[in-house]
């Protein structure tokens, strides 16, 4: 058995046409973000608010989708392999 670690798989798991768009949609999250953050800036407020919001957009956002996937990620197993479809939801 003379099989290299790094050949590639027959089959990707990314070959089916959900998992194709799921992860282009996931692809668009940071474009969303850096849009987000540079729109505040165009916010009709005084510098020092427009700043302020960006800034906190910049930081604070991000920490909703995580919290909400922390929670929805106790109720699945703790190890989830790989090549697997559940590794995607």
């Amino acid at each position: 058995m003379n099989e290299s670690k790094t050949t590639m798989p027959e089959r990707s798991f990314a070959e089916d046409r959900r998992t194709q768009l799921a992860m282009l949609l996931l692809n668009l999250i940071p474009l969303c973000h850096a849009a987000g953050t540079a729109a505040c800036l165009f916010l009709p407020l005084a510098w020092p608010l427009k700043i302020a919001s960006a800034l906190s957009f910049l930081y604070f956002l991000p920490l909703i989708p995580a919290r909400i996937l922390r929670e929805s990620l106790r109720k699945s197993p703790a190890e989830i392999p790989i090549g697997s479809p559940a590794f995607l939801k």
